[in-house]
Protein backbone atom coordinates (compact mmCIF):
# COMPACT_ATOMS: atom_id res chain seq x y z
CA UNK A 1 0.00 0.00 0.00
CA UNK A 2 0.72 3.71 -0.10
CA UNK A 3 2.74 4.91 2.73
CA UNK A 4 0.91 6.05 5.47
CA UNK A 5 0.82 10.12 5.40
CA UNK A 6 2.53 11.25 9.02
CA UNK A 7 0.14 14.06 10.40
CA UNK A 8 2.18 17.39 11.37
CA UNK A 9 -0.51 20.38 10.65
CA UNK A 10 -4.20 19.86 12.07
CA UNK A 11 -6.84 22.39 11.81
CA UNK A 12 -9.15 23.00 14.51
CA UNK A 13 -12.66 23.26 13.36
CA UNK A 14 -15.31 24.12 15.54
CA UNK A 15 -18.20 26.69 16.76
CA UNK A 16 -16.75 30.31 16.63
CA UNK A 17 -20.06 32.35 15.66
CA UNK A 18 -22.05 33.03 18.67
CA UNK A 19 -20.24 31.78 21.28
CA UNK A 20 -19.06 33.27 24.31
CA UNK A 21 -15.48 32.28 25.37
CA UNK A 22 -14.61 30.46 21.97
CA UNK A 23 -10.86 31.71 22.36
CA UNK A 24 -10.13 30.57 25.19
CA UNK A 25 -11.68 26.97 23.97
CA UNK A 26 -10.00 27.09 20.97
CA UNK A 27 -6.71 28.49 22.38
CA UNK A 28 -6.79 25.19 25.12
CA UNK A 29 -7.02 22.74 22.70
CA UNK A 30 -4.35 24.77 20.37
CA UNK A 31 -2.17 24.05 23.60
CA UNK A 32 -3.16 20.51 23.62
CA UNK A 33 -2.28 19.47 20.39
CA UNK A 34 1.28 21.74 20.13
CA UNK A 35 2.24 19.76 23.26
CA UNK A 36 1.54 16.60 20.91
CA UNK A 37 4.08 17.81 18.52
CA UNK A 38 1.81 19.09 15.85
CA UNK A 39 1.61 22.91 14.25
CA UNK A 40 -2.15 23.95 14.59
CA UNK A 41 -3.84 26.52 12.19
CA UNK A 42 -5.84 28.01 14.65
CA UNK A 43 -8.79 29.78 12.67
CA UNK A 44 -9.93 31.74 16.27
CA UNK A 45 -6.92 34.18 16.10
CA UNK A 46 -8.37 35.68 13.51
CA UNK A 47 -9.75 39.36 14.32
CA UNK A 48 -13.38 40.69 14.69
CA UNK A 49 -14.70 42.33 11.87
CA UNK A 50 -14.76 40.48 8.80
CA UNK A 51 -18.01 39.45 6.59
CA UNK A 52 -18.67 35.89 7.18
CA UNK A 53 -17.45 34.67 3.66
CA UNK A 54 -14.07 36.39 4.32
CA UNK A 55 -13.81 34.31 7.46
CA UNK A 56 -15.08 31.02 5.15
CA UNK A 57 -12.35 32.08 2.65
CA UNK A 58 -9.07 32.09 5.28
CA UNK A 59 -10.78 29.33 7.29
CA UNK A 60 -10.79 26.86 3.93
CA UNK A 61 -7.51 28.13 2.93
CA UNK A 62 -6.11 26.98 6.25
CA UNK A 63 -8.02 23.55 5.95
CA UNK A 64 -6.75 22.92 2.93
CA UNK A 65 -2.72 23.16 4.12
CA UNK A 66 -3.84 20.93 7.04
CA UNK A 67 -3.00 17.32 6.54
CA UNK A 68 -5.88 16.86 9.08
CA UNK A 69 -8.87 18.59 10.94
CA UNK A 70 -9.94 18.12 14.85
CA UNK A 71 -13.61 18.63 15.12
CA UNK A 72 -14.18 20.80 18.73
CA UNK A 73 -16.64 20.02 20.97
CA UNK A 74 -19.88 21.78 19.40
CA UNK A 75 -19.25 21.34 16.01
CA UNK A 76 -22.25 19.51 15.32
CA UNK A 77 -24.57 22.88 15.88
CA UNK A 78 -21.86 25.45 13.95
CA UNK A 79 -22.54 25.72 10.09
CA UNK A 80 -19.17 26.41 9.45
CA UNK A 81 -17.49 23.42 11.10
CA UNK A 82 -20.47 21.44 9.30
CA UNK A 83 -19.07 22.82 5.96
CA UNK A 84 -15.52 22.18 6.51
CA UNK A 85 -16.24 18.92 7.67
CA UNK A 86 -17.66 18.31 4.36
CA UNK A 87 -14.94 19.80 2.52
CA UNK A 88 -12.06 17.68 4.40
CA UNK A 89 -14.53 14.54 3.32
CA UNK A 90 -14.37 15.73 -0.10
CA UNK A 91 -10.13 16.42 0.05
CA UNK A 92 -10.06 12.96 1.44
CA UNK A 93 -8.56 14.15 5.03
CA UNK A 94 -8.38 12.55 8.38
CA UNK A 95 -10.95 14.54 11.01
CA UNK A 96 -10.96 13.54 14.01
CA UNK A 97 -13.29 14.44 17.07
CA UNK A 98 -11.25 16.61 19.56
CA UNK A 99 -13.61 15.66 22.61
CA UNK A 100 -13.02 11.71 22.86
CA UNK A 101 -10.34 11.37 19.87
CA UNK A 102 -12.50 9.14 17.94
CA UNK A 103 -12.14 8.93 14.06
CA UNK A 104 -14.99 10.61 11.76
CA UNK A 105 -15.15 10.00 8.40
CA UNK A 106 -13.68 7.29 6.38
CA UNK A 107 -10.12 7.96 6.54
CA UNK A 108 -7.65 6.75 8.56
CA UNK A 109 -6.14 9.12 11.29
CA UNK A 110 -2.49 7.33 11.86
CA UNK A 111 -1.46 7.68 15.62
CA UNK A 112 1.42 8.25 17.35
CA UNK A 113 0.26 6.71 20.24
Amino acid sequence: GHEQMKIKKIYLAGPITGVCGYREAFRKWEEHYRGRGYTVLNPAVLPEGLLPEEYMAICFTMLEVADAVAFLPGFESSRGAMLEMRFAESADKPMIRAGDGAVCGGTEWPHEG
